[in-house]
Order: structure tokens, then C-alpha cells, then sequence
């Protein structure tokens, strides 16, 4: 069976897969260069959208492929890194392209220090928007409503795999 390729404005329902999606999706090309297919991308509240094209990768060596938040991609041979949007690793050897990883993930949440809450969906002092700080062992999910913050939800900062637990 053949794979159809959706774009994320297409999607009507919630039974869809991230390797479904081609925005951003890194592909082969030619030689020694991948394609990074189109995309959309959010920065706050400017959405680019960003043409397929072309990135060069370095022969014998994992290239890390990623975005920064204006649609740009860049490679490197060390890693992903901060502050950028990982998309593949691209493995190379012998002036081919030999294994392409899809890293792409659904959502992000930035790196924060335990003490700085972040805020989703606007500033500080927008009601609407929603904090998310950490207290102890939990997380905290309180949304701004008639100018204060109104806990919503807790729940354990820890991973959900941690085998300490007994799962």
C-alpha cells in the first residue's frame, strides 16, 4: 500500500500520525544533499511559510538537520542545538546518503529553568493565557481569568516512564 502525503491544514480528524505530516519532512536528494520539505512554522505570532529546498550534508558523518524559528535550516555534525527545531539525523558514508531519521515531534516545550514559569497562548498579563510553573515534585497549569491566575491542574514533574514508580 502506497503512503499519501497530508499536510497539516488537511487534517479533519484526530487519527493522524506525525510521519503522515510532510511539513518539514526531510527527504533524500541528490548526491550528497537532502531536501527539507515545505512547512509552516509559528514564532509567537508571526506564521511563515517556508518553500522546500535544498541542504548539503557532510560525507562519513551523522548530520543533525534543523530549523531556527524563522523557517532556516541549518546541519551540523556535533548535534542538535538549543533553541532550534530538530528535524532528522542524516547518515552518510561514502558519498551517499544512507539512513535519514525523522526527529520532527508534535510540540515543543522550551527549556526553563525550575523557577520561571512559561506562559502559552500570550503575555503575563493577558487573561486567557495560561502558566505553567513547578512546585515540589509537580507542575502547576493555572490560566489567567478577570486579571488573576486560577489553578487548573497539577501534576508530577517526573516522567511518565520512571520505573521508580511501579509501572
Amino acid at each position: 500500500m502506497g503512503r499519501t502525503t497530508i499536510r497539516s491544514g488537511q487534517i479533519k480528524d484526530d487519527n493522524i500520525q506525525i510521519v503522515d505530516l510532510s511539513d518539514f519532512a526531510v527527504v533524500t536528494g541528490t548526491d550528497l544533499n537532502v531536501t527539507v520539505q515545505q512547512g509552516r512554522i509559528r514564532n509567537d505570532n508571526v506564521i511563515t511559510n517556508v518553500a522546500a529546498h535544498s541542504l548539503a550534508v557532510s560525507d562519513n558523518a551523522t548530520n543533525y538537520i534543523e530549523l531556527d524559528t524563522t523557517g532556516t535550516s541549518y546541519k551540523n555534525t556535533i548535534g542538535f542545538t538549543s533553541g532550534r527545531i530538530p528535524l532528522a539525523t542524516v547518515v552518510t558514508a561514502s558519498g551517499a546518503i544512507t539512513v535519514i531519521n525523522d526527529v520532527r515531534t508534535w510540540i515543543s516545550i522550551p527549556a526553563v529553568a525550575s523557577a520561571d514559569p512559561i506562559y502559552l497562548g500570550g503575555s503575563p498579563t493577558t487573561d486567557g493565557t495560561w502558566k505553567i510553573s513547578v512546585s515540589g515534585a509537580f507542575l502547576i497549569f493555572e490560566r489567567r481569568e478577570s486579571g488573576v491566575y486560577v489553578q487548573k491542574g497539577t501534576m508530577p514533574s517526573v516522567p511518565f516512564f520512571d520505573t521508580s514508580w511501579g509501572w
